[in-house]
This record gives structure tokens, sequence and C-alpha cells, in this order.
């Protein structure tokens, strides 16, 4: 199932609760704040079971609030799962957030959440044991943070984080049981390598990053 969502309003709502073949649900809220709306594109044509939201229970729905706020999602495989909610809403800008995700493999989980304007977040996550899923997040809150995470590997995990503005980072994390999380905040922070990549088999690693 491929699925285009796209609301335009001076303001009001566009509400998309869906479920179609194979088992594949989304439920997806729409507020826009401006003319040029928000744009959610989605791909679930090869996936089964797979759920996108704005809560891993489908308890709420997935959402982009504001204005100009984009969003394409791609889930292959079977029960793979992404939350995402987008919210610049209450920023002064509206220019719009901006968010990629593909979750493929079996049973993955994803996450992003953008409140402020700006904000880029790319993220991957390749789950190959339903059992033992992957799982990846990434969590911007202020104006203008790029951030890039990938996670591959049966039951690894990782999370990005970037409180404040104009940070920009990329972690990957890979291998069975591997744990990382960074964590930026303050203004302007980067990473003079261009990103972390952590390989291991059960290992855990956290970094925080702060500016002043």
């Amino acid at each position: 199932m491929k699925t285009i969502g796209y609301a335009i309003a001076a303001l009001g709502f566009f509400a998309l609760p869906l479920s179609a073949g194979d088992g594949n649900v989304l439920n997806f809220l729409q507020l826009s704040t401006g003319a040029d709306g928000n744009a959610l594109f989605i791909d679930q044509s090869e996936a089964t079971g797979s759920l996108i939201a704005g809560d891993p229970l489908n308890i709420t729905p997935a959402t982009q609030a504001g204005n100009g706020n984009t969003a394409e999602v791609e889930i292959r495989g079977n029960g793979g799962t992404l939350v995402l909610n987008q919210n610049n809403a209450l920023t002064g800008l509206s220019i719009g957030n901006q968010a990629e995700a593909v979750i493929a493999g079996v049973s993955g989980f994803g996450s992003i959440l953008q409140l402020g304007d700006l904000n880029s977040a790319t993220l991957s996550v390749q789950s190959p044991d339903a059992f033992n899923p992957a799982s990846g997040a990434i969590a911007q809150i202020g104006t203008a943070n790029t951030g890039t995470l990938s996670v591959d590997g049966a039951g690894a995990s990782g999370e990005l984080r970037q409180i404040g503005n104009g940070n920009t980072n990329a972690l990957s994390v890979e291998g069975t049981g591997t744990t990382a999380t960074y964590t930026q905040i303050g203004n302007g922070l980067s990473n003079q390598n261009g990103g972390v990549s952590v390989v291991s088999n059960g290992g855990s690693v956290s970094i925080t990053q702060t500016s002043f």
C-alpha cells in the first residue's frame, strides 16, 4: 500500500486513520496553520502488519502540526513500527521540519520527534530478528538541527537527541545487542569526524556533548 497524505488549510485539521491489505495500519493527523500545509509520503507496499502512529500502541495518531513539515516513510518486512510527531506550530517561523525513515526486516521500531523548525532527521532501522528487534529514535527540540541515525542488528538500539539550535550529528549502531545514545545540548554543535560509529556485540555507549 502506497499512501500520500497532504493537507493545505488556513486553520484546521486533516485526520486519516487507515487500515489496508496485509494488516498495515496508518493512523495520521495533520493540523495545518499555514497556506503551504504539511506533507506525508508513505510506502507500506512491501510490509505486513506494520504500524505508523503517534505511539507504539496506536493510541494516538502520528502528527504533523504547523506548516511546511514533510515526512517520507518506507516500511519493508513484517511488523515494523514508526512513531512520528512533527510540530512547528508555535515557532513563529513555520518553514517546516523534514523527516525520512526506513524500517526494514522484522518487528523493527523507529521514532522521530521534531519540536521546532528547520530540523532534518534521517532514520534507518534494519531488524533481522523478530524475537530481538532493533530500534532507533531521533529527538530534535529546537531549530535547524540535522541528525542521521542508522541501526542494524538483532537487539541493537540507537538514540540521537539534539536540544538547541544548529546542531549536526550522525550516529551508526551495528551489532547484536549493541546500544548507543548520543545527546547534543546547546547551539552549533557538531562532530569533527562527521559522526560516530559504534560496532560491537552487546556493547553500550553513551555520549553527551554540550555548549553554553
